[in-house]
Order: C-alpha cells, then sequence, then structure tokens
C-alpha cells in the first residue's frame, strides 16, 4: 500500500534510536536493563528518586533480575543507591550524572529528527 511506503522513515528513524540507545546506554540490548535506567533518570530529573521497593513494583519483571541490573548500573557509575533522609529504611535510586548527561544527549538526538514535519507531528 502507498500508505505504508511512507512510513519507511519511521521505521529507519526507530531503528536509528535503538542503535543509539545500544551503542551510548549499558543495557547489553535488555528492555529490563533500559526500564531501570529510563525510570531512574525519570525520576532524578523530576527531583523525586524512586525507592529500590516502588522499582521493582513498578517494572513487570523479576525482583532477582532488577536487582542484577542494579548492581551492574552502581558499579559502572551509572546509578547511585541512597537512603531516604526521612526514613533510613528506604533505599532511593538516584541517576549518576553519567546517566543523565546520556539522557540529555538522547533528548537532543529527537529534537534533531529526521523524521518528515507531516509525519513528526502526529
Amino acid at each position: 500500500m502507498k500508505e505504508d511506503v511512507e512510513l519507511v522513515p519511521v521505521t529507519q528513524e526507530f531503528f536509528r534510536r535503538r542503535q543509539w540507545i545500544d551503542k551510548h546506554l549499558p543495557i547489553s540490548h535488555s528492555t529490563m536493563a533500559l526500564d531501570v535506567l529510563v525510570l531512574a533518570a525519570h525520576y532524578t530529573f523530576a527531583k523525586e528518586p524512586i525507592s529500590s521497593k516502588e522499582l521493582f513494583h513498578t517494572l513487570a519483571y523479576s525482583e532477582a533480575g532488577v536487582r542484577k541490573h542494579l548492581r551492574r548500573f552502581v558499579a559502572g557509575g551509572w546509578l547511585k543507591i541512597v537512603k531516604d533522609e526521612r526514613d533510613s529504611r528506604v533505599r532511593l535510586i538516584v541517576a549518576e550524572q553519567k546517566l543523565l548527561n546520556a539522557m540529555r544527549e538522547y533528548a537532543n538526538m529527537l529534537l534533531s529528527s529526521s523524521l518528515p514535519p507531516s509525519l513528526s507531528r502526529q
């Protein structure tokens, strides 16, 4: 169909974005790892770090799998785990500058999208 041909730039852009993610974030092609990083960055940018408990309940993955990625990201300097000042039993997941910088770069890449204007506004 002719309409499907018009979507070729969309699929190309989608693939370009996935390549950027794979190159710049330590996700090893794992959507679980990507979700952990994106949520941590989101809540850090919002100035409301997510607790580890909230992270486990928000993501539809095994707690053991999420913990494995958390340990790897903390060791790699992408995330840190800090005590909540109001309740020392609560552990907060905070994005490190390394991740925040990568997310800013990704935002710039999105803003310079190569989609035709007619498709990027839909």
